[in-house]
């Protein structure tokens, strides 16, 4: 659902919804109940939304933040290890990555509560990520027998690579303290105030040159990822060729359609 500027999308029937406020200032709702969780459909409608923004005059900052209360976005539910549907996924998906990268205006993911799976790579793919005091990621997908593809690619640019491989192949919560400290969020606020101290922080950026911020992160981007659009292609080639035909890979995500403990063979 995409609202004019000024106004607001408030279809809740919609998996997201977009409107550009007066100060220039994108917003894309994730609303889709219970967890926001991520799906083909889903994603489709996004990408076509980010491809008519992407050249935007009058957009000076994108801003992605969930509409549901109490997470941000939920890992993906996948429905069984065919190989055709990881891939038809990750098409979409990575191509939703490539288009948050490739916009010349910031992109700030709004974090107030729990960031999960591939919410979290969709965070990871924004210039900045604001966090509430409240908030938490994590990777879970190592617990299904599987990996988060665009994580192994974008984690380890923003924390290194320990902290990353710590990360991923435990699973574990990371909180939002340990994310500014570890540099895989920009700020975190006070969540009873965040959203407005996020309005206010949103003013900083919408009071500059859009000119300006569009050069300034080029010329940043330019110097530091390089390797990440390779890096992407390897990961989901690793993904789809060798990992989801494993046996590990089949029993990780029936156990967790079948809510019992996995059995690993290795």
């Amino acid at each position: 659902k995409v609202g004019k500027k000024g106004s607001s999308a408030s279809d809740q029937s919609s998996p997201f919804a977009y409107r550009l406020d007066a100060q220039g200032v994108g917003w894309l709702t994730l609303q889709s109940k219970p967890t926001n969780s991520l799906t083909v459909e889903m994603l489709r409608g996004i990408n076509r939304c980010l491809r008519d923004r992407i050249a935007a005059a009058d957009l000076k900052v994108l801003v992605i933040h969930s509409g549901l209360r109490k997470v941000f976005s939920s890992a993906t539910p996948v429905p069984d290890s065919d190989a055709d549907a990881h891939e038809n996924f990750l098409v979409e998906f990575h191509e939703t990555l490539r288009l948050l990268r490739s916009f010349d205006q910031p992109t700030i993911a709004l974090v107030q509560d729990g960031c999960f799976g591939s919410g979290w790579e969709l965070v990871l793919a924004c210039d900045l990520v604001v966090a509430s005091d409240r908030a938490s990621f994590s990777f879970p997908e190592i617990k299904r027998g599987v990996f988060p593809p665009a994580g192994t690619v974008l984690l380890p640019t923003r924390c290194g690579s320990q902290l990353a491989l710590d990360l991923i192949l435990t699973g574990r919560i990371i909180k939002a303290k340990q994310a500014l400290q570890s540099g895989l969020v920009a700020r975190v606020l006070n969540y009873s105030k965040f959203r407005q101290q996020s309005r206010s922080l949103l003013n900083e950026f919408s009071q500059n040159s859009m000119s300006s911020m569009r050069f300034a992160k080029r010329s940043l981007r330019e110097g530091l990822e390089q390797t990440d659009e390779d890096g992407l292609h390897n990961a989901e080639s690793i993904y789809l060729e060798s990992l989801i035909k494993t046996p590990d890979a089949t029993e990780g995500i029936q156990a967790w359609l079948e809510k019992r403990p996995p059995k690993w063979d290795y």
